[in-house]
């Protein structure tokens, strides 16, 4: 996809969308790691596949191959793209809702460092901010995470999140659990 330009991009992916085909979006994403068309399409692909029937399948798909790792580089490399980065964040909330082992493979792979970025970066977007808590908030359940990511959280920054979105009820759960773990 180097160069395809923006429409092969989206017909290569909506091909891809269509069979529910991970493994071939993340390769995509991972062959063409600087082209923004594919991080950005990437990342909305894999989160649309999110919303289907096939959710528990998809999760599986991507936890269990180089999913989780395509997604934190797409969010690595595209730290300055909105897209990739509320994509990012709500492909990683939703992995680790309820789930230590996915927690414990996306802080491995550098999820904590990146969604603080991300949160850093693009407060201004209500998803960035409610799922990207959302994510940190999962991890921060985990006791042996929490002294770390203490240390890696700008908490003014979290403050000022659930400020800037304080009528959102997910972002002021998801903000003040992580503030009570922490």
């Amino acid at each position: 996809f180097k160069d395809a330009g923006k429409s092969a991009v989206q017909k290569a992916m909506r091909e891809r969308w269509e069979t529910a085909d991970t493994r071939r979006i993340v390769d995509a994403m991972m062959e063409s790691p600087h082209c923004a068309d594919t991080q950005e399409i990437g990342c909305a692909t894999l989160w649309s596949l999110f919303q289907g029937d096939m959710r528990a399948e998809i999760m599986y798909r991507i936890t269990n191959g180089p999913g989780v790792k395509a997604v934190i580089a797409a969010m690595k490399l595209m730290a300055d793209s909105v897209a990739v980065q509320e994509c990012g964040c709500a492909i990683l909330c939703a992995l680790a809702i309820d789930n230590e082992e996915v927690v414990v493979k996306i802080y491995d792979e550098g999820g904590v460092d990146v969604t603080a970025e991300a949160l850093k970066r693009q407060w201004s977007s209500a998803m960035v901010v409610q799922h990207g808590l959302g994510f940190l908030r999962a991890a921060a359940s985990l006791v042996e995470y929490r002294h770390a990511m203490a240390e890696q959280i700008a908490l003014v920054g979290i403050i000022e999140g659930m400020h800037a979105f304080r009528g959102k009820v997910l972002v002021a759960e998801y903000g003040l659990s992580l503030l009570g773990f922490l």
